[in-house]
C-alpha cells in the first residue's frame, strides 16, 4: 500500500497573468442551461438553517461544458483509484 495520505493533484493557483487564483468552498450547486449556454452556480448549505448561499456563477457554452463533464470524472475517476471509493454522493 502506498503512503497515507496519497500526494495531492492540485493545479497551479496562479492565472496566465500571474494573479492569485480565489478559492471559494462549495457544497451546494444549481444547474441549468438555455440553448446557447450552461449554468454552473455553486454556494453553501448551511445545516442549521436548512438554507443555501450561492456565490459564484460560471457561465459556459455547451462544447465548453461537455469538456469540464469529461474532466471532472476523470479527476473523481483518479481520486477513487488512489484514495478510494467517494460515499454519500446520491443525488
Amino acid at each position: 500500500m502506498g503512503a497515507w495520505p496519497p500526494p495531492c493533484i492540485l493545479p497551479d493557483p496562479r492565472g496566465r497573468m500571474g494573479e492569485t487564483l480565489e478559492g471559494r468552498y462549495a457544497n451546494y450547486f444549481e444547474l441549468g442551461f438555455t440553448v446557447h449556454e450552461f449554468l454552473l452556480d455553486f454556494g453553501q448549505f448551511d445545516e442549521d438553517s436548512e438554507s443555501a448561499i450561492r456565490h459564484t456563477r460560471i457561465i459556459t457554452n455547451p462544447t465548453s461544458a461537455k469538456v469540464f463533464l469529461k474532466m471532472l470524472a476523470e479527476v473523481v475517476a483518479e481520486y477513487e483509484a488512489k484514495v478510494g471509493p467517494i460515499r454519500g454522493a446520491e443525488r
